[in-house]
């Protein structure tokens, strides 16, 4: 016999797998926060669990840090995919009031810059911008927190020539964030 509702249980299931995703959970740490078992994730992820008991879907959004909305709307969810959530925003917002990003002198002792890496500086803000470009700002969103804080170090940290390059390069990202900021307000 054909279960009807099994395609939106699909649908909610695979909602749930892409924020874990996006959250960085692993299946365990999931079942850990949810406090159940492996095995009651493995039954959402194969569609098998029902998760129309809004106990659970509320349950479940906190876990995610996600709204409800996202759970049960498949108009919302589509909507919050393809943004930077509030949370990718706080990040970058974070990242652009720390005192050390207008001076290094508020750095914190003992607080270990990444080594400067040009080429990958480089590609990475490249990469943002096709990620803009093609309209996926959830890729940017993850990635401004992290190209903030390397770009920024790497001009700290550089002399000369690389300096000025480690300088373009934060410039198209400061560029980056704000043209991202201005299109997911």
């Amino acid at each position: 016999m054909v279960d009807p509702d099994h395609g939106q249980r699909q649908s909610t299931a695979d909602v749930v797998l892409y924020w874990m995703r996006r959250r960085g959970m692993t299946r365990q740490l999931f079942a850990d926060r949810m406090g159940k078992s492996l095995s009651w994730v493995d039954k959402i992820r194969t569609g098998d669990r029902q998760l129309d008991r809004s106990r659970w879907l509320r349950r479940i959004a906190e876990v995610l840090d996600i709204p409800l909305a996202v759970l049960i709307d498949s108009d919302e969810a589509e909507r919050r995919r393809a943004c930077p959530d509030d949370r990718e925003i706080g990040a970058v917002r974070d990242a652009m009031r720390r005192y050390d990003a207008m001076t290094n002198v508020f750095r914190p002792d003992g607080d270990a810059l990444p080594e400067p890496d040009l080429p990958t500086l480089e590609r990475t803000v490249r990469y943002g911008w096709m990620a803009f470009q093609g309209v996926n700002y959830q890729a940017v969103g993850q990635l401004l927190a992290g190209l903030i804080r390397d770009a920024q170090a790497a001009v700290w940290q550089l002399d000369g020539d690389e300096r000025r390059g480690a300088q373009i390069w934060l410039c198209w990202t400061y560029q980056l964030t704000a043209s991202t900021a201005f299109k997911t307000r």
